[in-house]
């Protein structure tokens, strides 16, 4: 954020780790020291012994998402946290300073509940498909599940025009894939309605990510 004006920040995590005072304070920060330029995934995650690493609870982490998201959104547009829900309860707290902008909540996820929560509850929806749905709706049209999603997740939501729809991938690392299959792939995602991409690369140094990232821009000609 400091050494770039435009370039969007994104985070993915699983928001029932932390405290939501903590959260919103956090997030606000930094959408407000880059501008407005902050998106944010919301997963509930999957591994119980992450949970116990963490001091949070793994059966309640689905419901206590549900409540977290709403307090994010009350704190960032009141800038005022109070009240009382299922498993959080918190007294008179200021949070400062207010975020940039109203800072969209994607859900992240791929299971059932998380579609739902989408709906419910994002401004956008964050799935991973696989390679095989990718390929298999492209190349022998067998498969309809990502078209169908996005299908579903517009006609279920009152603003579709605002709901966004992302994909994320550790499938377009160009240091190990075909040029051919990640501009296979793009088309087809783009087509079903999916409007971004966000890809994790394998590298481990540096030079590396940053060679793999310009290779990336330059197959899908950004």
């Amino acid at each position: 954020a400091t050494v770039t004006r435009t370039i969007g920040l994104g985070s993915q995590f699983n928001a029932a780790y932390y405290p939501p005072a903590y959260l919103a304070k956090v997030l606000a920060s930094i959408d407000s020291l880059s501008g407005g330029r902050l998106k944010i995934a919301v997963g509930v995650g999957w591994q119980k012994a992450e949970f116990d690493a963490m001091g949070s609870d793994f059966a309640t982490r689905g419901r206590r998402t549900d409540e977290i998201i709403l307090i994010l959104r009350s704190c960032w547009e009141t800038g005022v946290l109070q009240g009382e829900t299922e498993h959080y309860r918190f007294p008179m707290l200021k949070i400062t300073p207010q975020p940039a902008h109203r800072i969209p909540v994607w859900i992240a996820g791929t299971t059932t509940p998380a579609f739902e929560r989408a709906i419910r509850l994002g401004d956008g929806y964050h799935g991973q498909p696989t390679r095989r749905d990718c390929i298999q709706n492209t190349r022998q049209n067998a498969m309809s599940s990502i078209p169908a999603l996005v299908r579903e997740l517009r006609a279920s939501r009152p603003d579709p025009a605002t709901f966004t729809i992302s994909m994320y991938t550790h499938e377009w690392d160009p240091a190990d894939t075909d040029a051919a299959l990640i501009r296979d792939e793009r088309a087809f995602l783009e087509e079903a309605g999916v409007q971004h991409v966000v890809a994790a690369f394998h590298q481990r140094d540096g030079d590396a990510w940053a060679k793999s990232m310009e290779t990336l821009a330059r197959i899908l000609e950004l």
